[in-house]
């Protein structure tokens, strides 16, 4: 235990204190101290057998020098807050029964001009107002808990929180939240229909705006990965708009399937024997039809102009009837819509 009063030479104050009796008080109960030490190292000593620090003070205007204690709002076991301690703080030093060899305890900080009062701006608000409370720091500053902890505003119900386990917890006014845990990344809103969400244990991502609905998933996780937009779809890329639909597989072969079904049919209503007028026929309207009729062996005029009508129909209405994809547990057994909403730049 460090003593409470450093060892000083004898003085006229020693003398007095050798002859103390009734009627001759020479008890001091506080004092104002200046943190003194020889080297910047030796201002504060942090003494684990006695399981506090202690702060070298040179007391005003005795010129006593001390080992004082630290009065804190929290101290317990393993717990304690600390402010560091600099030559030339001036505090404010309490004495138990009057007497410095008692052990003398810093009680306060003083601001002065060697340690002046931020008067200029503190978060840019002026300080001078007397508006508002602050604390404000100029030292790196750590906060522990060894529990849960809540920080919560009475007026919105907004929180802040950190469970046992570390799951950190934020919500807004609204309801809104966003939490991080070991396993999980994800915000929610109220009404639950706005979802980003990060599986970290199983390489899983989701994302969902209302009717909206993105999945991508890592091989390992056995998840499929999946888009569902129910309006149009676009991709675009160097600021290009989006306006050319985009060919699949899946579109092409649905595309022909039902033209095919369409042109067959026609096909089967031809008497025999088939020539090549009367298999234009299903396809030209009859102005082209003639271009096409030679004798064997002759030239064939190309044909020009447009499709008919009717085949023309036929093909849009190919595209825009193809069925929405199908799946079932073993996949997907027909080929799905084609990319009639997913345009591209």
């Amino acid at each position: 235990m460090k003593p409470h009063r450093i060892a000083r030479a004898f003085d006229q104050r020693t003398a007095a204190e050798a002859f103390a009796a009734p009627g001759m008080d020479t008890r001091s109960w506080v004092s104002i101290g200046i943190v003194s030490a020889d080297t910047p190292e030796e201002v504060v000593d942090f003494d684990e057998s006695a399981g506090q620090p202690f702060v070298r003070v040179l007391l005003e205007p005795s010129k006593v020098p001390v080992y004082a204690r630290v009065s804190n709002s929290l101290a317990g076991n393993g717990e304690g807050e600390w402010n560091p301690f600099i030559q030339g703080d001036e505090v404010l030093v309490v004495f138990p029964q009057g007497y410095e060899d008692a052990g003398a305890v810093i009680v306060g900080r003083l601001n002065n001009s060697f340690d002046p009062f931020p008067t200029e701006s503190v978060a840019g608000q002026d300080p001078t107002t007397n508006t508002f409370a602050f604390r404000r720091r100029r030292t790196p500053f750590v906060e522990e808990y060894a529990g849960p902890v809540l920080f919560r505003t009475a007026l919105s119900e907004a929180f802040f929180s950190i469970d046992a386990t570390g799951a950190v917890t934020i919500r807004d006014g609204e309801g809104d939240a966003l939490q991080m845990t070991a396993d999980l990344f994800g915000f929610q809103n109220a009404a639950g229909d706005i979802l980003l969400q990060m599986n970290l244990t199983e390489g899983i991502a989701i994302m969902q705006a209302r009717d909206a609905y993105f999945q991508i998933a890592s091989a390992e996780s056995g998840a499929p990965s999946s888009l569902l937009i129910p309006t149009s779809f676009s991709v675009t890329t160097a600021g290009d708009t989006a306006l050319e639909h985009v060919a699949t597989t899946e579109g092409v072969i649905n595309l022909l399937k039902n033209f095919l079904t369409v042109w067959g049919a026609a096909l089967n209503l031809i008497p025999a024997p088939l020539t090549g007028t009367s298999l234009a026929a299903t396809i030209l309207p009859p102005a082209q039809e003639a271009l096409l009729t030679g004798t064997i062996g002759g030239a064939v005029v190309p044909a020009t102009g447009t499709l008919s009508p009717a085949v023309l129909s036929a093909l849009t209405a190919a595209f825009t009837a193809q069925p929405q994809k199908q799946f079932t547990a073993t996949g997907q057994p027909l080929p799905g819509v084609g990319c009639k909403g997913f345009l591209a730049g």
